[in-house]
């Protein structure tokens, strides 16, 4: 019954992103699904609850997409992250260096 209900939340979750809805992520999903909606998605991250929030799932989020640095917590911010963040297919953009923090 678990599976199916979580198949159903999933499911629900594609749907509301195909008609451009973005919902908070429930707390009760698994890393591995946190990580699947961040894959899609990196901009996901700011749905992702902030108890849940790893360094492993900023690291995705960034490495896919730079800009993503603006929505990992400041406590997560690392010199490693950030490089990744500017090393992102969109590091072109000058909105993306402007996301790393000083010192970084």
């Amino acid at each position: 019954m678990r599976a199916k209900r979580m198949s159903s939340l999933a499911s629900a979750i594609l749907a509301a992103e195909m008609l451009g809805m973005r919902r908070s992520l429930p707390d009760n999903l698994s890393p591995e699904a946190y990580l699947r909606a961040i894959q899609r998605d990196p901009r996901r991250l700011d749905d992702v609850p902030e108890a849940k929030v790893t360094p492993e799932l900023c690291l995705e989020a960034v490495k896919r997409c730079g800009a993503a640095l603006s929505l990992v917590p400041d406590r997560l911010k690392t010199p490693r992250l950030c490089l990744e963040a500017v090393k992102a297919p969109d590091a072109g953009s000058e909105s993306v260096l402007k996301r790393v923090p000083q010192g970084a």
